[in-house]
């Protein structure tokens, strides 16, 4: 998936495409892998490397990657915060299941606040990037650990 992203991104760099159409693409593209999550609800789990539907898995990582690289396009103007987001990605991706396992913790209070199962995918997504840059932001300020 980091290849698909860096090929996606290289691809992007080459062309030009108005950031209303990047941001328009990535509405749909994040949407699309929203519905399969939603409609399909493939089982995951990287660290044992189960999964129901590797060709879902496959798609939506896709589609996700996609999203994420229009959406960076998309929205240049706020560049600090997608310099955060980059800064501290790995921080990011090892506190969001690893060791505090935010996400699945994000993803279960999210089924228990709606029956809507892609309400539930959205939130899941929100409160675990909202923990995440806050847990990162709290210890990168009180702690001053800088990462180079």
């Amino acid at each position: 998936m980091l290849y698909a992203g860096y090929l996606l991104g290289d691809i992007f760099e080459k062309i030009s495409i108005n950031k209303l159409a990047a941001f328009i693409g990535s509405l749909i593209s994040i949407g699309l892998m929203c519905y399969a999550v939603a409609k399909t609800q493939n089982y995951v789990n990287l660290h044992l490397f189960q999964m129901e539907n590797p060709g879902i898995f496959m798609v939506t990582s896709i589609l996700g990657s996609l999203g994420i690289i229009l959406l960076s396009y998309a929205v240049q103007i706020h560049a600090h915060w997608l310099a955060f987001i980059g800064r501290y990605s790995l921080g990011i991706m090892i506190i969001h299941y690893m060791p505090l396992r935010i996400m699945e913790y994000a993803g279960k209070l999210s089924f228990m606040a709606t029956s809507s199962s892609y309400l539930a995918v959205f939130l899941t997504l929100l409160i675990t990037l909202g923990c995440c840059g806050g847990i990162i932001f709290v210890i990168n300020k009180k702690f001053f650990l800088t990462v180079s």
